[in-house]
């Protein structure tokens, strides 16, 4: 195995294991093959007896919460096996010391909601999910960490992730970027403005790429395979990465169609909404596909992550009252 293969397997074993994602969120599958170099991902909440669950979805956001927010460096390192023990003291031990890691995080995550002009929503954490559980794509900087450090600077994407990409044999860099608006179509917007805005500010994207070599996060990976990661982002001595770089963006949004299925027999309620997101990703991946080129240089490359939901107060105020704030 080649030094490219080790950091592809590398990246790919350090990203969250899947446990638990299928129940709380849906995938659907679409070829969107019209839309190069932008691709499109298609999920939705999981029902339970015919009704979206999302108690379930913001339970799973709660629990990531700390790989999310705490660095992986130190959540490796809290539950190393060959440090866990396996006495009811070591245990207890153990579990107090997550549970410690899991209220510091959720006050990270609250303060940065109160001090920022953005951050904080629930939106940045299921982006970071959908990474790491559908792509692979492991975080290479931990932005909430940094969001409430006041020596570091509050600007730049949501979330920065890496992944190999076998096709073209290269480093890929996911800048992420969360929007959850009421209309679709808003949300586009706003995502591809927010895109259009870092493409157009060298100093954002110079300080971007300052924080991934100064702040990155490689946890346990080889070491053959850190060195070359680290070569590829930094090649030459201080140049721009070696890597290709795509904007990651999740566009969340009310839907419709779950009132048209609300009257249905449970049994039928999520297969009749998959049919009807189908006929609302064909004509949404159209509608994203006509503004990016009205508004972005070409090839600019993109992935969209679509998600509809029933209602995006419920999901809010779900997701503030699990953190205990009112």
């Amino acid at each position: 195995m080649d030094e490219l293969d080790t950091l592809a397997k590398a990246l790919e074993n350090l990203a969250a294991t899947s446990a638990g994602f299928e129940r709380v969120i849906r995938t659907v599958e679409f070829d969107w093959s019209d839309g190069a170099p932008s691709v499109g991902r298609f999920v939705y909440p999981g029902f339970v007896h015919g009704a979206p669950n999302i108690d379930a979805l913001v339970d799973f956001l709660d629990r990531s919460l700390v790989q999310y927010c705490i660095p992986r460096s130190e959540v490796n390192d809290l539950c190393d096996p060959a440090k866990l023990g396996s006495t009811p003291e070591e245990l207890q031990a153990f579990g107090e010391s997550y549970n410690a890691m899991k209220d510091r995080a959720r006050k990270a995550f609250i303060r940065a909601r109160k001090e920022l002009k953005s951050g904080g929503e629930a939106g940045e954490v299921l982006l970071f999910i959908l990474l790491e559980r559908l792509l692979k794509a492991p975080l290479l900087v931990a932005k909430m960490n940094l969001k409430t450090n006041n020596n570091q600077p509050n600007f730049g994407r949501d979330g920065v992730h890496v992944t190999y990409d076998e096709g073209s044999q290269s480093l890929v860099l996911l800048l992420g970027e969360s929007k959850l608006e009421q209309t679709f179509s808003k949300a586009v917007d706003h995502a591809i403005e927010s895109v259009k805005g870092y493409l157009d500010d060298l100093e954002l994207r110079e300080h971007e790429i300052n924080v991934i070599r100064s702040h990155h996060d490689l946890g346990a990976m080889p070491v053959k395979a850190q060195e070359q990661l680290r070569k590829l982002l930094n090649p030459y001595g201080g140049g721009p990465p070696d890597a290709g770089q795509v904007h990651a963006c999740l566009i969340g949004f009310e839907a419709t169609q779950y009132a048209q299925v609300a009257k249905m027999a449970p049994a039928e309620i999520e297969e009749a909404f998959r049919n009807a997101y189908l006929k609302r990703i064909e004509t949404g991946c159209a509608l994203i596909k006509n503004k990016i080129e009205d508004a972005l240089p070409p090839g600019t490359r993109i992935i969209f992550f679509l998600m509809p939901f029933p209602s995006l107060e419920v999901l809010r105020k779900t997701f503030m009252q699990k953190l205990g704030v009112n």
